[in-house]
């Protein structure tokens, strides 16, 4: 299998362990998100917003293995190639949208600290998943 299939399928490993994680938050925040969108007149998360974050999801589980494949060379360590990597993409991807929608008046500040710090997380366990997909490939 060359690489670029490689880099694929472990993406859509890691983009899948993304979204399965990224479930678990609805627990957590319950009715939250729905008073957040009440509150802006905006309608409820239907199933098209739903399969969309859900091809989000395996889109940055894609671009995330594109990245530690691609600089993985430059790190003296596996474990320090997955840190920074996975801190990066989480500050250019989480951090900065999730803040944005704060400064906006969009989401309250404590909802999207929850959402941030827990989406560290979801990146980190796929990223972990999608590393060992590409050495069993």
């Amino acid at each position: 299998m060359n690489s670029i299939n490689k880099t694929l399928l472990s993406g859509l490993f890691a983009g899948l362990i993304i979204l399965v994680t990224g479930l678990g938050l609805v627990p957590l925040i319950g009715d939250q998100m729905h008073e957040v969108l009440k509150s802006h007149n905006a309608p409820p998360l239907g199933i098209p917003a739903m399969i969309f974050f859900a091809a989000v999801s395996l889109i940055n589980g894609v671009f995330l293995m594109a990245l530690y494949v691609l600089l993985k060379d430059r790190f003296t360590s596996n474990k320090r190639a997955l840190f920074s990597i996975v801190t990066c993409f989480w500050l250019l991807k989480y951090v900065l949208s999730n803040m944005s929608l704060v400064a906006y008046g969009f989401m309250p500040l404590k909802l999207s600290l929850v959402g941030t710090v827990w989406g560290f997380y979801e990146l980190l366990a796929g990223c972990i998943v999608g590393i060992n997909v590409i050495k069993k490939l």
